[in-house]
């Protein structure tokens, strides 16, 4: 097979690898700079907070059984990324959508948050 047509392929499918890697693993690029990937097992969900100062936290999020899709899946991974504080709730449905959409939050204190939602946990 053609390496272009392994590449329609993998973008068929939605996979965000590069070759090399686990094939399939959920992966999140850092916003620049500092930059990065996060790099996940299947099943998880990747995420990169880089603050204002410079420094990144990243993690892979196991989701629990209960919230394993649809809103009960986007409302945990919003309360994991900015806390037990946050609910849902809190926002409107349209903000709720722009952010699943960009699956990215700027914060007003210049953080930026994305995370990628794997295609077999959608």
């Amino acid at each position: 097979m053609k390496l272009q047509s392994i590449a329609k392929l993998l973008g068929a499918i939605g996979a965000t690898t590069t070759f090399g890697s686990s094939f399939g693993s959920p992966t999140c690029e850092c916003s620049k700079p500092p930059g990065g990937t996060i790099r996940c097992e299947l099943g998880q969900i990747p995420s990169c907070i880089v603050r204002a100062d410079g420094t990144v936290e990243g993690r892979c999020m196991t989701p629990p059984r209960s919230s394993a899709r649809g809103d009960a899946l986007r409302d945990w991974i919003l309360s994991e990324l900015l806390g037990p504080a946050f609910h849902a709730k809190s926002l409107s449905r349209m903000e709720f959508e722009k952010i699943m959409a960009k699956q990215e939050i700027h914060l007003p204190d210049g953080t930026i948050i994305r995370f990628r939602i794997p295609p077999e946990l959608r």
